[in-house]
């Protein structure tokens, strides 16, 4: 079963387990399917991954949130339905997940999400502001910084295959994305599936498109007047060498009405990296500017 780790997963962090365990579920948008994971009933929170991750990026940091939450696949990611036009930006992930949370009926929510997966949050909240309470940007700015769209380029424009999840996590691991390989492979496992001749490949549409489509630009113009028009507290969270620096993170923050920038320990990926302390800021965060009510946790 998908979810069988989160009790394990639960007692290696020291984390609260669960009441029941999430849930696999998805609604359509248009022609496309769109997948997420629902922790609980009545979501307070939801959350967007990065580009080539999965909803299960989340599954860490929700367990220290100890929050109803609703964690989704982006187009193309995970068990949602690919793009056919393979344009991943957030301008056409917002237009897909800015539909699917109305059709959930969730309002005011705490939106949290890393990096491209940030962006859309961003484009989600200031289109929508029915939908948003608050904000949180996970190591994302709208101008990236260019090493980081290099490093980018370079992970995708990896392997297209691997003979084993082994061989993949060794593989992630070299290029940093992991501190071990073993830590790596259990995450790989669902952002991955096996081909029918043995070889596992990943589920996400952007490692079977040619390289320079797979690191798609975005209208960063658009992100800019987003920001400026945000209508929500906004937390800025960047790790301590991930692709967000301290002027980059200053900078985005001038440009928002009510928003702060909270550095943790990590990389790009912090909430992998410290989990239980992007949750305790996030929990924070929306503690200190009252948009959690009291409720029965997931």
């Amino acid at each position: 079963m998908e979810f069988e780790h989160v009790r394990g997963l639960a007692a290696d962090l020291g984390t609260p387990e669960p009441v029941t365990l999430p849930e696999r579920t998805r609604v359509t948008v248009g022609d496309r399917d769109i997948s997420m994971v629902a922790w609980g009933t009545d979501a307070v929170v939801t959350a967007f991954h990065g580009g080539g991750l999965n909803a299960h990026s989340w599954d860490a940091t929700l367990l220290h949130l100890d929050l109803s939450a609703v964690a989704f696949d982006l187009p193309g990611h995970g068990h949602s339905s690919w793009r056919t036009d393979a344009r991943y930006t957030p301008e056409t992930l917002a237009a897909d997940l800015g539909p699917a949370l109305h059709s959930l009926h969730l309002t005011s929510q705490v939106v949290v999400g890393h990096s491209i997966g940030a962006l859309t949050g961003l484009l989600v909240a200031a289109q929508n502001p029915e939908l948003a309470a608050a904000l949180v940007m996970i190591d994302a700015t709208p101008s990236p910084d260019p090493t980081a769209m290099a490093a980018v380029r370079r992970i995708f424009a990896g392997p297209s295959s691997f003979e084993s999840y082994e061989e993949a996590a060794r593989w992630a691991t070299g290029l940093g994305l992991g501190t071990t390989a073993a830590s790596l492979e259990q995450g790989l496992r669902f952002n991955m599936r096996e081909r029918e001749d043995g070889r596992v490949v990943f589920r996400h549409h952007l490692a079977h498109l040619e390289p320079d489509a797979s690191a798609p630009a975005w209208d960063e113009s658009q992100l800019w007047s987003a920001a400026a028009s945000l209508a929500v507290p906004l937390l800025i969270i960047r790790g301590t060498h991930g692709f967000v620096s301290e002027a980059d993170a200053a900078r985005f923050a001038d440009h928002c009405a009510n928003a702060r920038i909270v550095t943790i320990d990590g990389g790009h990926n912090v909430h992998h990296n410290s989990p239980g302390a992007v949750a305790a800021a996030i929990r924070s965060f929306a503690d200190e500017i009252g948009v959690l009510t009291p409720h029965s946790p997931a």
